[in-house]
């Protein structure tokens, strides 16, 4: 962020200002000379009674309060005068009055005070040491850390001025409450200047580098004559500007001539209000209630307008608990949460919420972003508004810091509706709740909670065509472009068990059928619904296409074979296979796991048996990809598998004239570490991919470039070696991108790293600047391959591979 750019987010009331002593320069005191700074303090303290002088304003000030010919009284009068300013620069002026959102300095004078009085702004100076955090809107806070000599007495210097060293290390800045304060506003604020603070404070300092994304935002203003050591110290901490006060006072009013507001009262970033616009043209469609149910999209025009119309048309059925949560959290103020697992229905149960808190004469406030603008835009929200308010937080573990700020600073009175997820509430209630020092009301519901009347009408609803679930389940039911079933959880296993344990399932079906009150989605589920019935009744997928077309009395005509086709995938041969995906559908909660695995393996060997080698690597795949189908299936269990079942037909003609299966059976073999079976398969495989057509080898060379390389380092180096990394670069620079080579050059790329970590010892200097120079040259290749978006982390994984092979050969 420029500098212009900081001073553009301070004059939009979006920063909060750091003064040190460096700000002082140019102004006068009651003793018509300079404010002292650090250096005049030492010079003070350093009383040529007290003997030899002292290096640390600090150390000497406490020898000076000690020494019985001084003492505390002597400089409390003398220094009073010394802080009070009688005059000041205009360049002083412009920088206070801008629209900071809080002041806090260590200066112990009073020309921040002068200078907003000057100005016209009303403020409230604080003494960190005693004055509590009032946070007034209508009021700039200047918070003086270390005291100010111009409001109080002698009898008070001991205790609310830190100037000895001793009084810094009694109550360092971080175990005061206005650390905390200043935490929050360095991450919600736009800007955060410091003028002439040289970041002595080792607790200021620590907390620049712990908040996130600060350095950014963050601009030290220091005198013109900083050498480049005090420059080069401070910019750890953000953008250091060695113009001086006067300079940057200049800059400002440059900036005020042409600046434009941001931020206006009706224009917000962070919240948008909820409100409800009826369109007399406004209907409930099926597409609207799909979009509910599927996706959680809520529009809560149609949830009014369903009670409105006299055709009893439904768009959503309100959740039990609204109505009682209602009643609890709309007694002002109160905190209400909400939580359950993930896709649950969180989002649409506080959506029917914010549609009855609307109608009860609240002002309903969603926060969608989080930023530094959220804080300042509550705030406008809290001064403008007539209503009771209530803002709403969803994910709140998002929004701690905020949240807290708001319990411990605001006493408008405010009601919060916070939501998110079982595990995250259980881990931040406690957090929120120490924060809520007022003792507002605190009220919690439970989402996962379903009634057996609200299984029931949701059942019936999901079949209807009307989709009448006012929430969205846990669970995503169809992706209609990738026709992949997943997410199924406990409460969609709650609805379809009752469906399928009830009759209500085929006599809906034989009721509504091709009728206009069944759309395509609705068409859709019941067939989900079929296959999942037929799952049970433990038929492999061949099977249930014969149940589907074969005129079975139940489903005879009731499916046409290409919506069939749209959920179970047919391979290159017409026949039925298992996608991954639909794999681990099948491994969630609605089965047991035992049922499945065995269920599987009889669905893989019944494609076998009508001639497909495609199930095997789909599940073996699955396997590699899928943790929970790793419980039911090691890779190894599935080489043993493949090894069985192909030693038995691998004398047939359709298997011995197909090359991806004799690679198949190869990878197999190499995963044993059976070199001879595994050259041989590959050999084979090469064999029958040269007696068809236009078949382009690139899986196979992939394949046999890692396993010649795996050997290598198996068997100890050959001669051959070269020729190898050679042929595997060759491969890798031709073929990356070619879309049947799905990830072997990624493995390769890992390989190649493997090989050259092993034979690093053995390489000339040739040798290991040909090889650097081939692994530079895919590492190129792979960074701007389309294969990354495919496989990301076997990308990543091989790109780092290849660095560390080349930082090896330097």
């Amino acid at each position: 962020m420029t500098l212009d750019e900081l001073i553009s987010m301070a004059l939009d009331g979006r920063s909060i200002l750091f003064v040190g002593s460096g700000f002082t320069i140019g102004a006068v005191n009651e003793n018509n000379r300079a404010v002292p700074n650090v250096d005049s303090l030492l010079k003070y303290f350093n009383a040529s009674e007290l003997g030899k002088p002292f290096k640390d304003y600090r150390t000497a000030a406490e020898r000076y309060m000690r020494d019985g010919r001084f003492g505390a009284a002597r400089a409390y009068a003398e220094l009073k005068r010394e802080f009070s300013v009688k005059s000041y620069a205009s360049f002083h002026k412009s920088v206070i009055s801008l629209p900071w959102k809080r002041i806090y300095t260590t200066n112990y004078d009073d020309l921040i005070e002068k200078c907003l009085n000057s100005a016209g702004k009303p403020f409230r100076s604080l003494n960190a040491a005693k004055d509590a955090d009032p946070y007034e809107r209508d009021k700039v806070s200047v918070v003086h850390l270390n005291g100010n000599f111009s409001e109080m007495g002698c009898l008070d210097f001991d205790s609310l001025i830190r100037l000895t060293e001793s009084s810094y290390i009694a109550e360092r800045f971080s175990q005061r409450p206005y650390f905390a304060s200043f935490r929050n506003e360095l991450r919600t604020s736009g800007a955060v200047v410091f003028v002439g603070y040289s970041m002595a404070d080792i607790d200021v300092a620590k907390l620049l580098k712990d908040v996130r994304e600060v350095e950014e935002k963050t601009v030290l203003v220091i005198g013109p004559a900083a050498d480049e050591e005090e420059i080069y110290s401070l910019s750890k901490y953000g953008l250091v500007a060695p113009i001086g006060v006067e300079k940057f006072a200049k800059e400002i009013e440059k900036q005020k001539l042409t600046h434009q507001p941001v931020l206006t009262k009706k224009n917000y970033y962070c919240l948008r209000k909820f409100t409800i616009q009826p369109n007399p043209f406004d209907r409930i469609t099926d597409r609207d209630r799909y979009d509910l149910y599927v996706y959680g999209v809520f529009k809560p025009q149609l949830h009014l307008l369903q009670d409105s119309e006299a055709s009893g048309s439904v768009y959503s059925v309100e959740r039990d608990g609204v109505r009682s949560f209602l009643g609890k959290i709309s007694k002002k103020p109160a905190i209400g949460y909400v939580h359950g697992d993930l896709a649950s229905g969180k989002s649409v149960f506080v959506q029917q919420l914010c549609c009855e808190l609307d109608r009860t004469n609240f002002d309903v406030w969603l926060v969608e972003k989080v930023s530094e603008f959220l804080l300042e835009e509550i705030e406008s929200v809290l001064l403008n508004s007539t209503k009771n308010i209530i803002i709403i937080f969803d994910n709140y573990e998002l929004y701690i810091s905020e949240i807290r700020y708001i319990l411990e600073q605001y006493k408008t009175d405010v009601s919060l509706l916070l939501s998110s997820s079982t595990h995250l509430h259980e881990l931040n209630r406690a957090t929120v709740s120490r924060a809520n020092s007022r003792s507002i009301a605190e009220h919690e519901y439970n989402i996962n909670t379903l009634s057996n009347a609200e299984i029931a009408g949701l059942s019936r609803a999901l079949l209807t065509g009307e989709l009448r679930g006012a929430f969205k389940v846990n669970a995503t039911v169809v992706d209609i472009e990738n026709i992949v079933v997943t997410r199924c959880r406990r409460m969609m296993r709650d609805v379809l068990l009752y469906l399928l344990d009830s009759k209500y399932i085929e006599n809906r079906i034989r009721q509504v059928f091709n009728s206009a009150e069944m759309d395509t989605q609705g068409r859709r589920f019941i067939l989900i619904c079929c296959i999942i019935k037929l799952l049970q009744a433990n038929l492999t997928l061949g099977e249930m296409e014969d149940a589907f077309l074969s005129g079975e009395p139940f489903y005879s005509g009731f499916f046409r074979r290409n919506e069939i086709k749209a959920i179970m995938r047919f391979d290159e041969f017409g026949h039925l296979s298992l996608s991954p995906a639909m794999a681990q559908y099948y491994t969630t909660r609605l089965f047991d796991p035992n049922e499945v695995r065995d269920a599987l393996l009889r669905v893989a060997k019944r494609s076998y048996e009508l001639s497909s080698h495609r199930v095997y690597d789909s599940l073996y795949r699955a396997c590699m990809q899928h943790g929970r189908i790793k419980e039911l299936f090691s890779p190894s269990s599935v080489d043993d598998e493949i090894i069985g079942f192909y030693d038995q037909v691998k004398n047939m003609n359709f298997f011995r004239q197909n090359p991806y299966f004799w690679l198949q059976y190869a990878i197999a073999r190499w995963h044993k570490r059976e070199r001879d079976l595994t050259d041989s398969c590959i050999k084979l495989a090469r064999e029958a991919g040269e007696r068809i057509a236009g078949f382009k080898a690139f899986q196979i060379d992939h394949f046999e470039s890692v396993v010649r390389l795996e050997y290598l380092m198996d068997n100890g180096l050959t001669p051959k070696y070269r020729g190898d990394v050679e042929y595997a670069v060759k491969i890798l620079e031709t073929q990356i991108d070619d879309e049947k080579t799905k990830y072997y050059p990624l493995r390769l790329c890992v390989t190649l790293e493997r090989f050259v970590s092993e034979v690093i010892s053995n390489l000339s200097r040739n040798d290991k600047k040909f090889i650097s120079d081939a692994i530079l040259r895919v590492s190129r290749v792979v960074e701007t391959s389309d294969k990354k978006d495919d496989y990301p982390q076997e990308a990543g994984t091989a790109i780092e591979r290849l660095a560390k092979a080349a930082r090896l050969l330097r």
